[in-house]
């Protein structure tokens, strides 16, 4: 399945990079003889990029600043284990880091700004049954629409955008995507694709009047 819009165009058409929360989380225990790190309900997949920090010093050989790599201990919801680099091997942890540092992990938010990308082009491809898939030309209206439902999600469920940036009239335009999303499941054609039902008109056929807010100019909803 081939996401709808690119990263670069959901930060264009919607919420910015700057918006989201790369969010720092206490570490509450260090083993070197297991070579992992305890981050209670850490919820991040196999080679999510991080950092880390202290106000003291980190478990050797670990460097703030450095980008490492996530390894979930399988069978436990809250224990790491750190790569130098994707699908890597474990880093030998040789200490736990000065006793009196409080130690921190901070998640890079992209993967899951991805993965939500990913999950709602999927909504929107299921919706689009009566279309030739892939398509061609994916309509700016459709990519916004996207990029609505995307927002809302990081907003309201997945919670990583930061507060001075949520913007109160994304629910609206989320609830608006959805409601064009139905219709496109009940068979309306898309404006700027070729429609695979020998019914439908092709590219540009709608019954949509001028007060459709997915319109087809790019930067109005």
């Amino acid at each position: 399945m081939a996401s709808f819009v690119t990263l670069a165009e959901k930060f264009a058409l919607g919420l910015g990079a700057e918006a989201f929360v790369a969010a720092s989380r206490p570490i509450s225990a260090v083993s070197p003889a297991a070579n992992t790190i305890t981050l209670p309900g850490h919820g991040l997949e196999a080679d999510t990029p991080f950092r880390l920090e202290s106000t003291g010093t980190l478990p050797a050989p670990l460097v703030p600043g450095v980008v490492y790599y996530a390894a979930p201990v399988a069978g436990s919801i809250d224990l790491l284990q750190v790569r130098a680099a994707p699908g890597g091997a474990a880093i030998d942890l040789t200490d736990e880091g000065s006793e009196d540092g409080i130690h921190a992990l901070i998640a890079d938010p992209t993967p899951k700004i991805l993965a939500m990308i990913e999950a709602v082009s999927g909504d929107y491809e299921q919706a689009l049954h009566a279309h030739k898939l892939p398509l061609s030309v994916v309509p700016i209206h459709l990519k916004k629409a996207v990029v609505s439902e995307v927002d809302d999600e990081l907003t309201t469920v997945v919670g990583l955008v930061r507060p001075d940036y949520r913007d109160p009239s994304i629910p609206a335009r989320a609830a608006e995507a959805r409601r064009f999303r139905a219709r496109l499941q009940k068979g309306e054609p898309l404006r700027g694709a070729v429609d695979a039902s020998p019914t439908v008109a092709e590219s540009g056929a709608t019954s949509w009047g001028d007060d459709n807010p997915w319109n087809s100019t790019p930067g109005v909803l």
